[in-house]
């Protein structure tokens, strides 16, 4: 393994998970997903990283880090903006679903974070039909979806550490990482509008959000390419 593509990988997954933590100690999860750019670093027992710390316990159940690291590009300079492209990124999803951490389909919010809450809401659709969702926290995961990405990558819990690790694994299971990092965020936006049903251009029945919406939304959060 490249020691430098593993030392971006680390620091690539590592930065999600450090700003949301910093992010929950504020004791607001209904905060801005904006305030989420720039925390600083906290002792949480881990190794060192650029910024922060990984905690080790979460270390070893990403499994291989081989899988992301294929789909992650060597920087091609020194300034090229890796960790805030990835950030702003998950910053528009945010947005563009209209949720946070702790916010649930259709806007409610819950408390406990120690699992997906797992609670149908119906709602209508685009085509006038009815239907549910158990969609839940920052990036409104289903609840089989969750159950699958938890499983997969041993997250103990619904944290905004483990929603944000999630968020990074969908995004690099539908090849769209190596677009975030180095900002061909309209590709990106295309290859991931299948998970999150608000991307301009999503397949399903619901309301989806206009590209200078999500456009607006990246370069506000810092995001480049765009």
């Amino acid at each position: 393994m490249n020691a430098k593509r593993a030392a971006l990988a680390i620091v690539l997954v590592g930065s999600a998970f450090f700003a949301a933590r910093a992010f929950a100690s504020r004791r607001e999860l209904g905060a801005g997903a904006g305030e989420l750019v720039g925390a600083g670093a906290g002792e949480l027992g881990g190794f060192a990283l650029e910024g922060g710390y990984w905690p080790g316990e979460l270390v070893p159940t990403w499994g291989s880090f081989g899988d992301l690291l294929a789909s992650v590009p060597e920087p091609t300079s020194e300034a090229e903006p890796v960790n805030a492209n990835l950030r702003a990124f998950l910053d528009m999803i945010a947005a563009a679903e209209g949720a946070d951490y702790n916010v649930r389909f259709g806007g409610a919010r819950f408390d406990d974070l120690s699992d997906h809450p797992r609670i149908r809401t119906p709602f209508k659709q685009t085509d006038g039909k009815t239907n549910y969702s158990t969609a839940a926290g920052r990036y409104q995961f289903l609840a089989r979806t969750w159950d699958e990405l938890a499983e997969q990558l041993g997250l103990p819990d619904f944290s905004p550490a483990s929603q944000d690790a999630a968020a990074i694994e969908l995004i690099r299971q539908r090849g769209a990482l190596r677009d975030v990092v180095v900002g061909n965020f309209e590709e990106a936006v295309r290859k991931v509008r299948s998970i999150w049903a608000s991307l301009p251009g999503s397949p399903y029945p619901q309301r989806t959000r206009s590209w200078d919406f999500v456009k607006g939304a990246y370069r506000e959060a810092g995001g480049q390419g765009v």
